[in-house]
């Protein structure tokens, strides 16, 4: 069991670097093209870089769940996307309150709360997915 959970992490680190991590420089594109100053460019980036590791453990965390269902339509907005709605609070209103009202300080407090959820999802999500996945296919 302690098997499978310590080899989860090498498939994270391929999804993150095949998937998020174009994802975020995309954005990155995307905002300088927009004309946003190159300051105005750093905060958005450390959110996108710092959320979606959680993004990316809940998701596997949902597709662990609904491996063995034949139907499961319902199950996935149902149980999951209540654990995304954190991660892109904290992701969105970091960038809104640096933006909108220009306190420094509210956007670093929401980054650590993001970089918290972000860690959790990295201790616990590889575990939980390690144990649904025997407890289903033993």
């Amino acid at each position: 069991n302690l098997k499978k959970v310590l080899h989860l992490p090498e498939n994270f680190r391929l999804n993150y670097f095949v998937s998020e991590l174009q994802k975020t420089t995309l954005i990155s594109v995307d905002f300088l093209r927009m004309d946003f100053y190159r300051t105005s460019l750093i905060p958005p980036s450390l959110s996108i870089l710092i959320g979606t590791p959680s993004l990316s453990f809940i998701g596997s965390l949902g597709s662990a769940l609904t491996l063995s269902l034949r139907q499961h339509n319902l199950l996935i907005p149902l149980i999951i996307f209540p654990l995304f709605i954190p991660t892109l609070i904290f992701g969105s209103g970091s960038i809104s309150s640096l933006i909108f009202s220009g306190f420094e300080e509210v956007f670093i407090r929401q980054i650590y709360l993001l970089t918290g959820i972000s860690g959790i999802s990295l201790v616990i999500c590889p575990f939980i997915c390690g144990y649904i996945l025997d407890s289903n296919y033993d």
